[in-house]
């Protein structure tokens, strides 16, 4: 997988991937919403994880340039603590909201923002 990985990159570049990664994200997170085959949600989810997974070296690889030799390993421990933290108070409101809204909000919340992401990431120079 990484030796394709790296053809892609060579190709399209690491700006485009994480584009393309999280436009993927968005339009796939969004197709949750209408589906309800157990079948369907599994590849769905396998495909989320893919496009996460094209996504994450080329953001490593911008903050490896970004930051000095020294504070690198401190960088990456901020980023992977701040994905974990996010991810759980995410998970908990997650819960709160399909709770009280409904199912389907959460997703439909968790899919803009991955376009809020692509936009950003996209009509940044």
């Amino acid at each position: 997988m990484c030796l394709f990985y790296g053809k892609i990159q060579f190709y399209i570049g690491r700006k485009t991937s994480i584009i393309l990664a999280y436009l993927t994200i968005g339009l796939i997170g969004f197709l949750l919403i209408f589906f309800t085959s157990i079948q369907i949600i599994i590849i769905i989810v396998i495909l989320l994880g893919l496009s996460t997974f094209l996504s994450f070296p080329a953001l490593f690889s911008f903050v490896s340039e970004a930051t000095h030799k020294t504070v690198e390993g401190k960088t990456f421990g901020y980023i992977f603590t701040i994905q974990l933290g996010v991810g759980t108070v995410l998970l908990f409101l997650s819960g709160v909201l399909a709770d009280i809204f409904g199912i389907w909000i959460p997703i439909c919340i968790i899919s803009g923002c991955w376009f809020i992401c692509y936009n950003i990431a996209f009509f940044k120079p």
